[in-house]
């Protein structure tokens, strides 16, 4: 059993730092914490919304969407999705990027690249669609920060951040 130390949780602080005129300060506000956290909860949303609707299409097809060439923009779906399934789709992640969507009709993941725009892994839209690769490669559970992907997998979150559990 892990040993829980005597912290168990974190108190933010207002914290007034001065700085010259015209330069940033070095500590993030607890306002810019709070815009990344709901960047990251307007994605995860989005994602959600997208995997319901994929499931939802799975049930009456017996299959899912494609197969995709390897990752395909996320607009890929419309012409399966859109009117049915979704009514008035969000097709971006909180950062204004598209969200990505590979498929081999059996299996499906959506990916959001994080605040950056950078895939965790370069080469996971490449190649057949190995299930058990793309789980290893991919899926790493509750992460920190914002620059990370967001992953669904099979209708699961698998990667995600970790202040959404705060």
């Amino acid at each position: 059993m892990k040993k829980r130390g005597r912290f168990r949780g974190l108190i933010l602080l207002p914290v007034l730092v001065l700085t010259p005129a015209g330069s940033k300060p070095l500590i993030a506000s607890q306002d810019e914490g709070n815009r990344l956290r709901e960047e990251q909860r307007a994605t995860t949303e989005t994602i959600r919304m997208i995997a319901i609707a994929v499931e939802s299409y799975a049930v009456d097809e017996n299959r899912y969407p494609g197969p995709t060439d390897g990752a395909v923009d996320i607009r890929f779906l419309k012409r399966h999705l859109v009117p049915q399934y979704l009514k008035t789709p969000d097709w971006d992640d909180g950062w204004s990027h598209a969200l990505r969507f590979r498929s081999d009709e059996s299996h499906y993941v959506i990916v959001s690249y994080g605040s950056d725009g950078i895939p965790d892994n370069e080469g996971w839209g490449d190649g057949a669609y190995d299930t058990d690769l793309l789980h290893r490669e991919m899926c790493r559970g509750p992460i920190p920060g914002s620059r990370h992907d967001i992953v669904l997998m099979d209708g699961e979150f698998c990667q995600y951040p970790a202040a959404l559990n705060e």
